[in-house]
């Protein structure tokens, strides 16, 4: 039996965006659902009241164009090491 890959699951956040040259685009084109932060999701933060839970999804109207994109990754601090160990990160993204 085979099945259909519908969903992925990814480290994907402004530190992490080394899936945006192959991953992403492949789930596009296949229409799997990647389950990550990034512009095609939006993360919220933990709420308890459902007014600030419609608040926060009022911010997958927001568009950001690609310099706006490229400021927020230039004001980020640099990024030091790897995220996991040298093992592991030979099986990211693989």
């Amino acid at each position: 039996m085979v099945h259909s890959i519908v969903a992925l699951q990814t480290g994907y956040s402004l530190w992490t965006r080394d899936i945006e040259a192959g991953i992403l685009p492949a789930c596009r084109e296949l229409g799997i659902t990647l389950v990550a932060r990034g512009e095609d999701v939006v993360a919220t933060c933990r709420t308890k009241r459902v007014a600030r839970l419609e608040e926060n999804a009022e911010a997958s109207d927001v568009r950001l164009s690609a310099d706006e994109v490229e400021a927020i990754a230039a004001a980020l601090p640099a990024v030091h090491g790897n995220r996991y160990s040298e093992r592991a990160m030979r099986a990211v993204n693989r």
